[in-house]
């Protein structure tokens, strides 16, 4: 960086478009190019060094991927993020195989691309830090934009404490109810940690039985068991060094719980049926959708193991408790099929609605199952109320609450973050859609405190 200002290059036809990005960029202090054509790109690239160039799929001379290769040829540490008003899946993986660093659906919003080019600042400056090659190992932010979504205070917070813990040793408790996104925080952790070149490996202890379970986790000699032909690695050990998550560690077995104590305590584990011991080193993630608090108090869960493993907590708030998360989501999951599939999908206001109110109990894994269904039930690119099951399309918004009176303050601050998230961020249309004017809005955004 050159003091510190990120130099940009815009490779775009679209006279209009070059100005508006442009104009907000240098008003963020970018120092900004601009190329009509891909040859006066390469030209620019190779006269000046760039930090990032956004290039356009469709240019009139050359391909936006002819172009993305002769850049990197140019120069292997400038950062391509793909744009396009054409997506594909396609061209989507062409683009990322060929060296871009993200690959961004036209229109988008002027917010969305200074978060981005923010973060790949806040990445060059992490990795000159550390002196690594700008093109060497992971790029975890990708990871963490596309699986963490949302923008509700919680789940704000849940990503400052992963960024404060992300290159700590110490173990992680990740707490929250089913289909939640305990993994999808697991492996952040890992992605964004200096662990991310080495194996992050999983394991459910709800889905395998005691013995089993105990194998799979500490491996075994041959001849163990019955069946056992031959000694396997377990997954103790195969994530040396990396990162092991247990999932569900509620439904481990008081005698399993001890020997992973005594892993934890002495770094030291033996297979099953084995008499040597095994070192291994790996950063422990655990989660669980059951009180392990409680579970000690029943004594059901091990009071030792329960203080070794929850030396850092993050806990994850339920889908029904952060509701002006639920349009970025739905929106993040569409675009994601819509890029998968190359067909476009959208969701009317009124369905939207209708997803807003119900309570899920199911999380964000009942909610991506529902719109999963919807996509496949909608007979045309456009989901609406009747797509929905019936326990979601047969509620009335307007008399869900009638039963369990909520405050009218918290009734009208959710109007008001349903109103910005349908009409994505117009504050005018946003209005209109309230019955109130402009002027109106920005004074209730400021009394809720949305910014």
């Amino acid at each position: 960086m050159l003091q510190n200002r990120t130099t940009l290059l815009i490779a775009d036809d679209d006279a209009n478009f070059r100005n508006i990005v442009s104009n907000r960029l240098v008003r963020r202090n970018y120092h900004v190019a601009m190329a009509d054509n891909g040859n006066q790109a390469i030209r620019l690239c190779r006269e000046h060094n760039f930090d990032v160039a956004l290039v356009d799929l469709r240019l009139p001379d050359i391909s936006g991927i002819e172009l993305l290769r002769e850049l990197k040829g140019l120069d292997a540490k400038l950062e391509i993020v793909i744009m396009t008003g054409y997506p594909s899946v396609d061209t989507a993986v062409e683009a990322m195989s060929t060296g871009a660093i993200h690959y961004l659906k036209k229109p988008f919003q002027l917010r969305d691309l200074e978060e981005l080019l923010g973060k790949i600042k806040e990445q060059h400056e992490k990795t000159d830090a550390q002196d690594r090659p700008l093109t060497s190992g992971p790029k975890p932010y990708d990871h963490f934009q596309e699986e963490i979504v949302g923008r509700s205070k919680a789940i704000e917070h849940v990503r400052r404490l992963i960024e404060k813990v992300v290159d700590s040793d110490a173990p992680v408790l990740i707490q929250g109810e089913s289909g939640s996104g305990k993994e999808l925080v697991a492996r952040a952790l890992h992605h964004r940690s200096k662990r991310a070149n080495d194996a992050f490996v999983t394991i459910n202890c709800a889905a395998l039985q005691e013995t089993l379970l105990e194998s799979e986790i500490f491996g075994h000699v041959k001849g163990a068991f019955t069946g056992a032909i031959k000694d396997k690695r377990g997954l103790f050990e195969v994530a040396n060094n990396g990162t092991l998550f247990i999932d569900e560690i509620g439904e481990m077995s008081p005698n399993l719980q001890s020997k992973l104590l005594r892993a934890l305590d002495s770094g030291e584990f033996r297979r099953v049926g084995d008499t040597r011991n095994i070192s291994a080193k790996v950063r422990l993630v655990t989660a669980t959708n059951k009180n392990l608090a409680t579970e000690v108090q029943n004594g059901s869960f091990r009071e030792d193991l329960f203080f070794r493993i929850n030396v850092i907590t993050i806990k994850i708030p339920p889908l029904r408790e952060r509701k002006e998360d639920i349009p970025n989501l739905v929106y993040s999951f569409l675009e994601k099929y819509s890029a998968k599939v190359g067909e476009k999908k959208e969701i009317t206001p009124a369905a939207l609605e209708l997803l807003w109110h119900y309570d899920w109990p199911g999380n964000v894994r009942e909610l991506f199952n529902v719109l999963e269904r919807a996509i496949v039930l909608a007979p045309e690119n456009l989901i609406g109320e009747e797509d929905l099951p019936s326990i979601i399309s047969n509620q009335n918004p307007k008399t869900k609450h009638r039963s369990e009176i909520t405050p009218l303050i918290e009734l009208e601050k959710n109007q008001i973050l349903l109103a910005l998230n349908v009409e994505n961020g117009n504050r005018t249309k946003a209005a209109a859609a309230l019955g109130v004017s402009r002027r109106q809005l920005y004074r209730l955004m400021r009394k809720h405190n949305i910014f």
